[in-house]
């Protein structure tokens, strides 16, 4: 077998139709050249070294682009992001009761907040301790307000303590 001391135009032509994942018998076809001659071109070491060359050439030029195509599209989404967040905070001071609320459940959603549902807001109780002393004085204004005192009893809602 004859070895190529370096590479013609005709063989860096198949070196391109190789690289673009032709067959040997399509490459002789394409060129005008047996297989088995396009098969001693192609495993020659010049041919092999130089089409690794080009394969990391290749390569590297195909992973720069991929890089430079994520780093843009980084770039466009976080310019992106931050118009985002500032409508949803502009939709929080302006518009409907119901646009608000949405818009802030949004933004404390994306900050990683658990969200509430109205099943878990409505069963939470409340213990507030009054005073018998402040809800006979809730009475009193009541009554002078609206002429009958509130329906509201300490005895209903003791806990057994008394602040007064």
């Amino acid at each position: 077998m004859h070895q190529l001391k370096r590479l013609t135009e005709k063989h860096q032509h198949i070196m391109g139709l190789a690289l673009d994942g032709l067959t040997r018998t399509e490459i002789a076809h394409e060129v005008g050249m047996t297989p088995e001659g396009v098969g001693n071109v192609l495993n020659s070491d010049v041919f092999q070294h130089q089409l690794a060359r080009r394969r990391d050439g290749i390569e590297k030029s195909v992973d720069e682009q991929r890089i430079t195509e994520r780093q843009t599209a980084e770039t466009v989404l976080t310019r992106h992001a931050t118009q985002a967040a500032q409508t949803q905070v502009d939709l929080m001071q302006r518009g409907s009761e119901k646009v608000r609320q949405v818009a802030a459940m949004d933004i404390l959603d994306r900050a990683g907040y658990p969200k509430i549902t109205k099943q878990q807001s409505s069963n939470q109780n409340v213990n507030i301790n009054v005073s018998s002393e402040l809800i006979e004085r809730m009475n009193q204004a009541s009554q002078e307000c609206f002429g009958e005192p509130m329906k509201f009893r300490p005895e209903e809602y003791a806990n057994g303590e008394d602040e007064s």
